[in-house]
C-alpha cells in the first residue's frame, strides 16, 4: 500500500491517478499494489488498484470529519 502525501486534484480519474503513478512517483500502477490519494479538503479520498482484469477505484468522503495526517 502507498500513501501519496501531499495533495492531489480529486477531479482526476483512473486514467489520471495511474498517470500521476507512473510519471511522479516511478512507481507501477498494474503491480499488485493499492495506491491511497487524499484531496485538497482532507475529507474524501481515492484508492486505486488493478485487480487483474482492470482497475478498481474507491472514492470515500467522510462527514462529519477530516483525515488527519
Amino acid at each position: 500500500m502507498y500513501i501519496i502525501c501531499g495533495k492531489t486534484d480529486m477531479r482526476k480519474g483512473i486514467d489520471g491517478l495511474a498517470t500521476l503513478i507512473q510519471d511522479s512517483f516511478e512507481l507501477d500502477p498494474y503491480g499488485d499494489s493499492i495506491f491511497l490519494f487524499s484531496g485538497w479538503s482532507k475529507d474524501r479520498y481515492k484508492c486505486l488498484y488493478f485487480d487483474g482484469d482492470g482497475f478498481a477505484m474507491l472514492y470515500k468522503r467522510l462527514d462529519g470529519g477530516k483525515l488527519h495526517y
